[in-house]
């Protein structure tokens, strides 16, 4: 197996022949090499469609081990890192708690114009947290890749879900964990909504916004103890006066009265969050946002996104070091 840099004449999808196969490198929407298989005779006789989509799949797999590395990417446990966009706002608030679960928030981006944010959390014994973990969060990586792929097709919560839940299925030993909280949240420039979904209780909702909920009506697997792992669909509106939060316990925002600032200047505006757009610190957005909310209601720690009014310049960077606000 040998890799290079790829030709002008690159391929989109794997290219399979009597004598080798040649698969391509590629990293979110980019080629960034090919890889040749010799001697790979015996694929050619099976089902093409087949082939080539486990051909992409290693492809996706094999750059997504390259580029981690050299992007600053590496897992890491109790991680929050966002790809930034120019049109959104993230910033977190808190930690998790490392001995009692193991977790991650992984913002990336599908394209200039849709974000999604995974959060995952379980519990259960050490070794069998750390491996779900730790896997999770390399597989994204590879599905991003394999998705965006095809540059016309439209990237729905149904894909995420299914591909989330083929992983859950994969391995044995993830059922011996106690609890499961696995969420992905899909935000469009382009649409004043958040497509959310999850596994387990940790739901997305919208802060000053209507949270619509679809449960699922099958078990997906049964975890230790006997609790059962069901799926939900969640539709919520998002314009820029609504921030959506990720956590693990999102019950008692949904459907918040949320307050208006208590005197209206150049810099709290006349909305309750016109002042979230022009604050800069994390601690400072999360008084501001405790502030317009009824005490007690955020959770320890949370992801926040909202919209920006106008795009900041640039284009989207990583930052994977800090767990501050990105953008």
């Amino acid at each position: 197996m040998e890799a290079s840099q790829p030709s002008a004449g690159a391929k989109d999808s794997a290219h399979i022949s009597g004598l080798g196969a040649v698969v391509p490198l590629r990293w979110g929407g980019e080629n960034i090499g090919v890889m040749f298989i010799e001697d790979s005779g015996a694929l050619a006789q099976e089902d093409s469609t087949a082939v080539r989509q486990a051909l992409d799949n290693l492809g996706a797999q094999v750059a997504s081990v390259m580029e981690r590395r050299s992007r600053g990417l590496n897992y890491r446990a109790g991680a929050f890192l966002f790809e930034s966009q120019s049109w959104l706002r993230i910033w977190d608030f808190g930690n998790f708690r490392s001995q009692r679960e193991t977790g991650w928030y992984l913002g990336l981006n599908f394209g200039e114009d849709r974000h999604v944010m995974f959060y995952l959390s379980c519990a259960g014994p050490e070794h069998v947290r750390a491996k779900f973990s730790a896997h999770l969060w390399h597989h994204l990586f590879a599905v991003r890749t394999v998705m965006m792929a095809d540059a016309s097709r439209e990237i729905e919560s149904n894909d995420i879900r299914t591909e989330l839940a083929k992983f859950l299925l994969t391995d044995r030993t993830f059922k011996a964990l106690e609890q499961i909280s696995l969420s992905f949240s899909i935000v469009s420039r382009t649409k004043n909504t958040a497509i959310s979904g999850h596994f387990g209780v940790a739901r997305p909702v919208v802060v000053n916004g209507n949270n619509r909920v679809a449960p699922g009506n099958e078990s997906l697997m049964a975890l230790s103890g006997g609790r059962e792992l069901r799926y939900w669909d969640v539709e919520s509106t998002m314009g820029e006066q609504q921030v959506l939060i990720v956590s693990y316990d999102t019950s008692k925002l949904d459907g918040v009265v949320v307050s208006s600032p208590h005197s209206i200047s150049a810099r709290s505006g006349s909305q309750p969050f016109d002042e979230l757009s022009v604050a800069d610190r994390p601690s400072e957005l999360h008084q501001i946002l405790a502030s317009r909310l009824p005490v007690d209601v955020l959770p320890r720690y949370y992801v926040a996104i909202m919209r920006q009014r106008t795009a900041r310049s640039g284009s989207p960077e990583t930052n994977a070091e800090s767990t501050k606000m990105v953008g």
